[in-house]
């Protein structure tokens, strides 16, 4: 019985109205579901939600942990995050507050895990640039390779493991917590970040589940690009095109690829290009043109060519299924998979319920030896392998 925790406690307790609404727009409850469970009457839950805490019997935070579906103990355990994160996109009629919502808080989640998993294991130390000020787009991106570890003209071997190396907080989003990315972002946006912490002081990048490693790559360097671009406005179209010149740039610096490509590249040089530096030949031809490495004519040739020419292994256009597309295993992120093997499962399951924790592992490249799950009552505790 989920009262037997407060035997030995007082009938009174202390909850923070902040992990009441975290823990109903993780789970996409409606206040008046909450309201008809707890039999409660009137503005009841939106003062307990906005309050910074409220005092509660043993029966109704034992009600509220069972039609939430988190565990009591994160109710009673001061938030860390006093304030939402900042997203970097803005709803829209695609993707509304109330998935804009749930995307900031999945992001305020996620960074307390990581500083829970951070208080038993060593966090890596955060070293992407956050510069500001009118930084050209080729410097900055040149200063986060340097921070990230990467030689100035070298392809990156593998972004989410480069970002976090840089501290960055990588989650692969799939169908966690029953809740549809497309009902979050529309269905051409490929992930999502945020700066998360009372000091904004943990990156934290969400991304689509997917299959592609080119869609992937692209999307984490975008989004490492809003990471650094903090100081433009944020959700604006000219953010947008700033993320995307970051994002190739970070991936193939356009000096390097100066030396590489005549000023009439063919498309099949570009399959080449896309081959050494891992960057799709969609995303590839606008990085050349926006660098003045080709014409406006040759920009336009290339794009034709890219939805008239046939890949004859799949019967697609390049445009659909580009040479190589299947040449790489999608990459995986693995700092929180090291981080729980490393620091062990104790309080885990206490705080976060399992669903939850299976949405921040979901995607995770296992550690060796990996862990198992082992179930005790209704409650999971998660456990490493030896």
């Amino acid at each position: 019985m989920m009262s037997e925790q407060f035997a030995a406690e007082p009938s009174a307790v202390v909850v923070y109205g902040q992990r009441v609404r975290q823990a109903r727009i993780l789970r996409q409850l409606a206040g008046t579901a909450v309201l008809k469970h707890m039999s409660w009457r009137g503005a009841k839950l939106t003062r307990l939600e906005k309050g910074p805490s409220t005092v509660l019997s043993v029966g109704e935070v034992c009600a509220l942990a069972e039609v939430l579906g988190f565990p009591v103990e994160f109710f009673r355990t001061p938030p860390t995050q006093r304030r939402l994160p900042e997203l970097t996109f803005r709803p829209t009629k695609r993707a509304p507050t109330a998935g804009t919502q749930f995307a900031a808080h999945f992001s305020a989640a996620a960074g307390e895990f990581v500083t829970f998993l951070g208080e038993r294991a060593p966090l890596p130390i955060v070293t992407l640039p956050t510069i500001g000020g009118q930084v050209s787009v080729a410097l900055l991106a040149a200063a986060a390779r340097r921070c990230m570890g990467i030689s100035a003209n070298a392809p990156v071997g593998d972004m989410i493991g480069a970002a976090e190396r840089a501290g960055a907080v990588v989650v692969i989003h799939g169908d966690g917590l029953g809740v549809s990315l497309d009902k979050v972002l529309p269905q051409n946006h490929l992930g999502w970040s945020a700066w998360v912490g009372d000091r904004d002081q943990r990156p934290v990048i969400v991304l689509r589940e997917s299959g592609s490693w080119e869609r992937i790559r692209w999307a984490m360097a975008h989004e490492v690009g809003h990471l650094v671009l903090g100081w433009s406005p944020v959700g604006s179209p000219h953010t947008e095109d700033l993320a995307e010149c970051f994002a190739g740039e970070l991936l193939a610096p356009a000096s390097a690829l100066a030396a590489e490509l005549s000023t009439e590249p063919t498309i099949t040089d570009l399959a080449a290009v896309k081959r050494k530096w891992g960057i799709a030949i969609g995303a590839l031809i606008p990085h050349l043109w926006r660098s003045g490495l080709i014409t406006d004519a040759r920009y336009e040739t290339l794009k034709r060519q890219l939805h008239t020419k046939i890949n004859r292994e799949t019967g697609h256009t390049w445009g659909k299924t580009e040479p190589g597309w299947d040449g790489r295993c999608p990459e995986q992120p693995k700092l929180l998979a090291s981080l729980l093997h490393r620091s062990g499962s104790t309080g885990v399951s206490q705080m976060w319920p399992d669903d939850v924790l299976e949405a921040f592992m979901a995607g995770q490249r296992l550690p060796t030896g990996g862990w198992h799950e082992s179930a005790t009552d209704s409650v999971s505790s998660w456990s490493v392998s030896a």
